[in-house]
């Protein structure tokens, strides 16, 4: 590897004129001719800068951490995974903690990261509240540490010295009703967490615009964690089976997650009835394996790809030394029609 000395004898400077020219260091006084000898040189030697050696010098760890509090789900793994290769593209290393384990606030999260603070931090904090967020953001802020809140389920703060990017539950839980409303179900039960605003929103949200006073509703437990499948599959199945059997009128579902959608769905199948002849399933975030059902199901995609894009997009921007007001983007979901779904049949 090409060091700032190889670059100096090739290109007949000392060697701290080559740190200045390439670091961009306004009291670099060289001529034109000079500076693009030295950026010819450094090209040509394949000369990359050394982030982390750097920032060491300036007491920081001059690396980007990706902190994350909940990868137990397939989802949550997902979600984890897209963003950390798309920052790995770039030319900071990247360090990956999960600090699930650490309390909540900002003085245990400084005293994982360590003396060596890193240049940028991205806060992956599903079990975060938006104000344990916006205090955390701010205590890193203070310690010229650069933020960005990405997929928190609600946003932080306006005034949070933070980039945030994150999907619109809301938006995603109105796709999933306005699909059953345009397939003309009118009683729709909805089988979600109740922590889960987002979608109970949506769903709210949509029956209030047709007009439509019913509600149908299996609450789960929201002490039952998200990615604790051995409780929650069960504790779905059973609660959309009493719903369904007090209200027999009741012809589709839409689901908090997917994997709450497979669990009606064998609910269903417990009391003789098909998918979807007799109900129509909507599920939520669209997991890999939803195609490949008996029925497979219809869901609504949750939008990881762009959601990485925009963090490593503002991410650089950043670094670079963007100082424009704190940026606060929410990225559509995309609904995936499938066989789970049809018109209301009539044959309950």
């Amino acid at each position: 590897m090409a060091t700032l000395q190889d670059i100096a004898d090739r290109a007949e400077v000392a060697v701290s004129t080559v740190s200045r020219v390439l670091n961009g260091r306004p009291e670099a006084r060289v001529t034109d001719e000079v500076r693009k000898r030295i950026l010819a040189v450094a090209d040509d030697l394949g000369y990359r800068p050394n982030a982390y050696a750097r920032g060491l010098a300036n007491g920081r760890g001059g690396q980007i951490v990706l902190a994350f509090w909940s990868a137990s789900s397939h989802y949550s793994a997902r979600r984890v995974a897209a963003i950390e290769q798309s920052l790995r593209h770039g030319q900071r290393p990247v360090m990956s903690i999960d600090a699930a384990s650490v309390p909540r606030g900002p003085g245990p999260l400084l005293d994982l990261l360590g003396t060596q603070l890193p240049d940028a931090i991205v806060l992956i904090g599903g079990s975060f509240t938006a104000d344990e967020m916006a205090e955390v953001v701010s205590h890193l802020h203070s310690r010229r540490v650069r933020c960005i809140v990405a997929d928190l389920p609600w946003d932080v703060p306006a005034d949070a010295p933070c980039d945030t990017v994150r999907a619109d539950r809301d938006q995603g839980a109105a796709l999933q009703m306005n699909h059953l409303l345009d397939l003309g179900h009118r009683h729709i039960g909805f089988v979600s967490l109740t922590n889960l605003t987002g979608r109970l929103r949506g769903y709210e949200r949509a029956l209030e615009a047709g007009s439509i006073s019913e509600r149908y509703i299996a609450p789960l437990d929201p002490a039952v964690q998200y990615g604790n499948y051995p409780l929650l599959g069960p504790l779905a199945r059973s609660q959309t089976r009493e719903m369904l059997e007090r209200n027999p009128q009741v012809t589709a579902l839409v689901c908090g997650t997917d994997v709450l959608a497979l669990a009606a769905m064998q609910g269903l199948q417990e009391l003789g009835l098909g998918v979807p002849d007799d109900l129509s399933v909507v599920g939520y975030d669209n997991d890999v394996w939803t195609e490949f059902l008996p029925v497979p199901l219809t869901t609504v995609e949750h939008p990881l790809d762009d959601i990485s894009h925009e963090v490593k997009r503002i991410l650089a921007a950043r670094l670079g030394g963007d100082d424009l007001p704190w940026q606060r983007i929410a990225l559509d979901y995309r609904l995936i029609d499938r066989a789970s779904t049809g018109r209301p049949s009539g044959r309950r």
